[in-house]
């Protein structure tokens, strides 16, 4: 399995747009080789959470290569649109045989990541989406799960 350099941050209508576009201007600012797929039809297109619109540089496909690490913003709408996408779980479960990163914001890791089981520890979440969490939900700003 290939793993190219660099991050995925997927975006869909009703992401959020602040844990969007920090996520991209802060590895932009790194100087992280980038790509911003949305996931879902209509173009190219988005229409965040706030009514923002947002261009990605492609659509969401399954040839799409794997990254470094994946990105999943929240935002209610969007994270439910990831969550409901046969290809991002495909993407993501590639990406944790590859050991690879997935980075969930807000809404993400309770609507994506626990909906698929593809927390091993504790997380935290939008609060009122941590009973998805169960257990695993922490009270904390940011939590890292060790590889």
């Amino acid at each position: 399995m290939e793993v190219v350099e660099g991050a995925l941050v997927l975006v869909a209508d009703g992401s959020e747009e602040m844990e969007t576009v920090t996520a991209i201007d802060v590895l932009r600012r790194a100087e992280i080789n980038l790509t911003v797929a949305k996931v879902g039809g209509g173009g190219l297109e988005c229409v965040m959470s706030r009514g923002v619109k947002l261009t990605a540089d492609v659509q969401l496909t399954p040839d799409e290569p794997l990254p470094q690490m994946i990105v999943l913003p929240g935002g209610l709408k969007g994270a439910e649109t990831f969550a409901n996408s046969e290809l991002v779980l495909k993407m993501l479960l590639r990406q944790k045989a590859a050991d690879g990163y997935i980075a969930a914001i807000c809404a993400s890791p309770a609507l994506v990541l626990a909906k698929h089981g593809l927390l091993e520890e504790r997380a935290t979440c939008y609060p009122s989406k941590k009973d998805k969490l169960g257990h695993r939900y922490i009270d904390e700003a940011v939590v890292e799960e060790r590889k």
